[in-house]
C-alpha cells in the first residue's frame, strides 16, 4: 500500500512536468517515450551479469508499452525533483593478469554492477548533455576519447603529423606525455559540479547530476558473499557509470585554458580519456625547454587545485625530445619538473598502445608487432599440416581476426614505414593456409584464399580513415590540409591514396590532374559505405596482380592463365566476397591442400599424381594414353576417368574453353562445389593407382 502511495505521487509530479515542454531548454525537458526506446536500444546485452535487484539486461530488449510509460514516470519524477534513485553497486573484483602476488588490493579490478534501469536513465541524461555541448560549442577540441566518432587513430595522426611537420621546419621540439595517477578515481565531486554549473548545465539537470554523483553506496562481493552497504566519500566518478566517461573529460578540458600567453602559440596539447600528450616547438631547445618547463609549472597548479596527481614513475609520465636538425646530443637540457618530481627523457614511449620513438621511424614498435603477429600465428598452427589441423575456412578466419587485427591497429599511422619487415611472415602465412610443400605463385594463392597483400589491405584502410577525417568536419581535417600542402612523406602517401579513391569513384581509370581536398566537391566523395571500401580493395587487388604479371615475362603457362583469371574478374565486375569462398568450413585439411594443388600445381606431390596418371614423365595417360601434362587434363579432358561430379563440372562450365576453368572456380560458387567434388572424386582415383603401382 505504501509503495503504491509513493508511486502515485510520483505519478502526478511527472504528469504536471511532462506538459512543461520548454523549447529554449532542451536540457531540462521531460524525458520522452522515444529517448528511452533510443537509450534501450544503445544498452548492450551480451555476456552481462544481472544487477542487484536480479534484472538482466536483455529483459529490457522485450519490455512492452506500459513498462515503457512507467520508467517515463519514474524517470520524469526524478527529472523534475532532482532526485537519482539508483545509488546503490554491487563491487566484484577481477584478478589482474601478469601480477606476482595476488594478496595486495592493487592485484584486483573493482568491477562495479549497478540498476540497470538507472542506467538507461543515464544515457538519456548523456545523450541530451553531448547535444547541448556540441550546440553550446564546448565539448573539447583537444579530447580524442568517449566522444563518437573519434578515436586512437585520430589522436596518434594529429600528434605525429604536427611532430612530422616540426621536423620538416627544423625545429626543436619537446614532447611530454603525461599519467594521471588514479585518474577517475581522484575526481573531486564539488569541483566537478562547479565546472557543470560554468558550462551552462543548470536547473533539474544539474541537480540530477549532483544527486547521482553524491551519497552513494557500495557493496562489496567476495566469494558470492555480499558485505555491508559503505558510503563513498567526495572523491571519483561511478566506476561502470554511463555519465562517467563524459563527466571526466568535462573535468579536465580546461588543463591548458590558463597557461601564460607567452607559451600558448608553442604549445600543443592531445587528450585521450585520462592520456594527455603536450608539446612544445621552439627555434631552439634551450628555448623549448624553458617554454615546456612553464607548462609543467601551470601544470602543477591546475592539478593541486583539481586534487589530481601526475604519476612521474617510469613508463608512466615521460618526455622525449625529438631529433631534428636544431638539436644534437651535447645540447641535451636539464629534467623537467612536476610537483617537485623530475621527469625522465626516454628515446621511446608507448602512446595508447604504439610505441613513440625520437626519429619518428616505428622500427622498434614494427618489430615488436612482428613477434607478437608470429608468436599468434604459432599458437594457431602448432597442430597444423598440410594434410590435418585446421582447414582453410579456420586459418583465414583465425588470420583476420586474432592476428590482422593486432597489426593493423593503427595501421595508416605506422605501417606504411615498416610495411617490407612484414613481407616474409606474410609469405609464410599463405603457404601454411594453402598446405603448399614449394613457394607456390603467390598472386594466384592469395586470390584463391580471398586474402589481399599487405599493401593492398593498408591502402583500404588507410582510405577509410582519411574518408572519416574529411566526413567528420572537425578541426583535424585542417590537419589533413595541412599535411597535403607541405608534402610531409610520412603521412603524404595517406593523401595520395585518398586522390586515388576519388578518381576511381568519379569512374576514371587514371589522372594526372592534383586533386585540391579543400573543394566541397571532393569533401562529398569522402561520403562512403562498406560496399565501397570493399569494391575499391578489389580492385586495387587486381589492378596490383596485373601490373606484377605484365612487368615480368609472361612466357609460363601458370602466368597466361594467370592474366585470363585477372581479365575475367575485371571485365564481368565480380567482388571477392566472403559469400563466394572456394573452401567450405566444413572441408578437412587433406581435401583443402589437394584442392590449392590443382589450381597452382606446384606440389611435389601432384607431380608425383600426374606420373602415375602418365603424360607428366612422357608417358601415356594410364585411362586414355593420350599425352599430357596439364592439370586442366585430369579435371575435364580425360574422357575415360568420368564421374558424377566430371558430367556436374562439365555442365557447370556451359562449353567454355576446358582450359579456363581456374577463371570459374573463382568467381563462381556452384562451379566450385562441382570442382571440389572432381578434385575428391580424382585423388581417390590416383591413390588406388599408386597402391596398385606399389
Amino acid at each position: 500500500m505504501h509503495v503504491k502511495n509513493e508511486f502515485s505521487k510520483i505519478k502526478n509530479v511527472s504528469s504536471k512536468s511532462a506538459s512543461s515542454y520548454n523549447e529554449d531548454d532542451p536540457l531540462n525537458n521531460p524525458i520522452s517515450i522515444d529517448e528511452i526506446k533510443a537509450a534501450i536500444e544503445r544498452q548492450e546485452t551480451n555476456d552481462k551479469s544481472c544487477d542487484a535487484d536480479n534484472i538482466h539486461p536483455i529483459i529490457l530488449k522485450h519490455i512492452k508499452a506500459n513498462c515503457l510509460h512507467v520508467l517515463q514516470t519514474i524517470f520524469n519524477w526524478c527529472m523534475s525533483t532532482g532526485n537519482w534513485l539508483w545509488k546503490t553497486s554491487d563491487v566484484t573484483f577481477l584478478r589482474k593478469e601478469g601480477k606476482s602476488s595476488y594478496m595486495l588490493p592493487g592485484a584486483y579490478r573493482p568491477i562495479s554492477i549497478s540498476s540497470y534501469f538507472g542506467k538507461i536513465c543515464e544515457r538519456v541524461l548523456d545523450k541530451r548533455l553531448r547535444l547541448f555541448l556540441d550546440i553550446e560549442g564546448t565539448l573539447d577540441e583537444d579530447q580524442e576519447g568517449f566522444i563518437g566518432g573519434r578515436s586512437t587513430t585520430r589522436y596518434l595522426f594529429r600528434m605525429l603529423a604536427n611532430l612530422e611537420e616540426v621536423k620538416r621546419q627544423k625545429l626543436a621540439c619537446i614532447v611530454l606525455f603525461l599519467d594521471f595517477e588514479k585518474a577517475f578515481d581522484s575526481v573531486h565531486l564539488p569541483s566537478l559540479c562547479v565546472k557543470l554549473s560554468s558550462l551552462g548545465i543548470q536547473g533539474n539537470m544539474l541537480n540530477m547530476l549532483r544527486s547521482f554523483l553524491f551519497n552513494r553506496t557500495i557493496c562489496l562481493k567476495v566469494n558470492n558473499y555480499k558485505g555491508e552497504k559503505r558510503k563513498c566519500t567526495i572523491f571519483g566518478l561511478p566506476q561502470g557509470a554511463v555519465l562517467s566517461p563524459l563527466l571526466f573529460i568535462l573535468y579536465i578540458a580546461d588543463m591548458t585554458h590558463n597557461t601564460p600567453e607567452e607559451v600558448k602559440r608553442y604549445l600543443s596539447c592531445y587528450k585521450f580519456a585520462d592520456d594527455g600528450t603536450l608539446m612544445i616547438s621552439f627555434e631552439n631547445i634551450s628555448g623549448c625547454h624553458e617554454k615546456m618547463q612553464m607548462v609543467c609549472d601551470h601544470l602543477s597548479k591546475w592539478c593541486i587545485k583539481n586534487k589530481l596527481v601526475v604519476n612521474c614513475d617510469t613508463n608512466k609520465t615521460e618526455a622525449i625530445i625529438l631529433k631534428t636538425a636544431a638539436y644534437t646530443e651535447e645540447q641535451k637540457p636539464a629534467e623537467l619538473c612536476i610537483n617537485g618530481k623530475s621527469i625522465k627523457y626516454v628515446q621511446s614511449t608507448k602512446v595508447l598502445g604504439v610505441i613513440v620513438d625520437e626519429d619518428l621511424n616505428f622500427k622498434k614498435h614494427a618489430s615488436q608487432k612482428l613477434k607478437e603477429c608470429k608468436r599468434k600465428w604459432g599458437l594457431i598452427t602448432k597442430s597444423t599440416n598440410r594434410n590435418y589441423g585446421l582447414n582453410v575456412y579456420s586459418l583465414t578466419l583465425l588470420l583476420k581476426t586474432m592476428v590482422l587485427t593486432k597489426l593493423f591497429y593503427a595501421a595508416p599511422i605506422w605501417l606504411h614505414k615498416c610495411l617490407n619487415l612484414f613481407k616474409s611472415f606474410w609469405n609464410k602465412v599463405i603457404l601454411k593456409i594453402s598446405g603448399s610443400v614449394l613457394n607456390p605463385q603467390r598472386e594466384l594463392t592469395e586470390l584463391a584464399l580471398h586474402l589481399p597483400p599487405l599493401d593492398v589491405q593498408l591502402e583500404a584502410l588507410s582510405v577509410k580513415f582519411m574518408c572519416k577525417v574529411l566526413t567528420q568536419g572537425d578541426n583535424l581535417s585542417a590537419t589533413l590540409y595541412q599535411v597535403d600542402e607541405s608534402r610531409i612523406p610520412s603521412f603524404h602517401v595517406l593523401t595520395m591514396s585518398l586522390k586515388k579513391y576519388f578518381l576511381w569513384k568519379e569512374n576514371k581509370s587514371h589522372g594526372t590532374r592534383m586533386i585540391d581536398l579543400t573543394q566541397q566537391h571532393f569533401k562529398d566523395l569522402a561520403y562512403y559505405t562498406q560496399a565501397d571500401i570493399i569494391s575499391y580493395k578489389n580492385k586495387i587487388w587486381i589492378d596490383s596482380i596485373e601490373t606484377n604479371l605484365q612487368c615480368r615475362t609472361v612466357s609460363n603457362n601458370k602466368e597466361t592463365k594467370m592474366l585470363g583469371v585477372i581479365t575475367k574478374i575485371k571485365n564481368s565486375g565480380l567482388i571477392l566476397d566472403k559469400n563466394n569462398f572456394l573452401f567450405g568450413y566444413n572441408t578437412n585439411k587433406s581435401l583443402d591442400s589437394r584442392i590449392m594443388d590443382y589450381i597452382h600445381g606446384s606440389s611435389p606431390l601432384f607431380a608425383n599424381i600426374q606420373k602415375i596418371m602418365g603424360g607428366g614423365s612422357g608417358e601415356a595417360c594410364r585411362f586414355c594414353n593420350s599425352f599430357n601434362d596439364s592439370p586442366v587434363h585430369q579435371l575435364l579432358l580425360c574422357l575415360e576417368v568420368q564421374d558424377t561430379s566430371y558430367l556436374q563440372l562439365k555442365e557447370e562450365l556451359g562449353g567454355a574453353d576446358p582450359h579456363s576453368y581456374l577463371d570459374e572456380v573463382l568467381t563462381k560458387s556452384s562451379t566450385q562445389k562441382a570442382f571440389i567434388k572432381r578434385v575428391e572424386f580424382l585423388w581417390g582415383q590416383n591413390e588406388a593407382l599408386q597402391d596398385l603401382s606399389n
